[in-house]
């Protein structure tokens, strides 16, 4: 079995690539990566977060929001109603 695997850096206000902030597809599921750490996986309609790393820091977070298109209120919701599933990816 192949893997289509695809990597970018995700994009600031300006449009130009942000260091240490990167997208990763390998086939259908999608990951968004901080520098070293795995931060979020989508996967079949669910949205998983590494516990330790998903609110790291205020950049970290950030682009979390921008991974997830969703604003920091809707986000927070989301956590208090269990939306999210948390497993350790790194």
């Amino acid at each position: 079995m192949s893997k289509n695997i695809q990597v970018c850096s995700m994009e600031g206000r300006s449009g130009k690539p942000v260091l240490n902030q990167f997208i990763i597809s390998i086939n259908n599921i999608i990951y968004y990566q901080s520098y070293d750490s795995i931060i979020a996986r989508k996967e079949n309609g669910s949205i998983y977060l590494d516990p330790d790393y998903y609110n790291y820091s205020v950049t970290t977070k950030k682009y979390l929001l921008r991974f997830l298109g969703i604003e920091n209120k809707i986000f927070k919701d989301n956590l208090k109603n269990n939306v999210y599933i948390f497993e350790k990816m790194n």
